[in-house]
């Protein structure tokens, strides 16, 4: 998590743009740019180590807009095969113990 420490400490307002706009973008599966590229598998490691992040974890805001970007690339066949177990795990954290009733939502639209 260390490679993450600046994006979450020092601009949270800034990832959680970042996160929001992708979302906008994508969030009708019809006209969403990433879901075009179905076959195209996407590099969700860095999201996924956001999420297990206890600093995006304090952060409600933060993780409902990374679960939203987690919820529109699971959408992808090839990503949902490639996910991990840790991958599970870090999802599941928020299901077992939600800040929200959206980041529960959102989580579970996700698995």
């Amino acid at each position: 998590n260390a490679g993450n420490g600046n994006a979450v400490s020092d601009n949270p307002q800034g990832l959680q743009a970042l996160a929001d706009e992708f979302y906008k973008e994508n969030v009708d599966p019809n006209t969403s740019p990433n879901f075009q590229l179905a076959d195209n598998a996407d590099d969700y490691s860095l999201l996924m180590d956001l999420l297990d992040d206890r600093r995006v974890e304090a952060n409600p805001n933060l993780t409902l807009a990374l679960l939203r970007m987690l919820k529109v690339l699971s959408r992808k066949a090839v990503n949902r095969s490639n996910v991990e177990e840790q991958d599970i795990v870090t999802i599941v954290k928020f299901l077992q113990s939600p800040r929200t009733r959206g980041i529960a939502s959102e989580a579970s639209n996700v698995v």
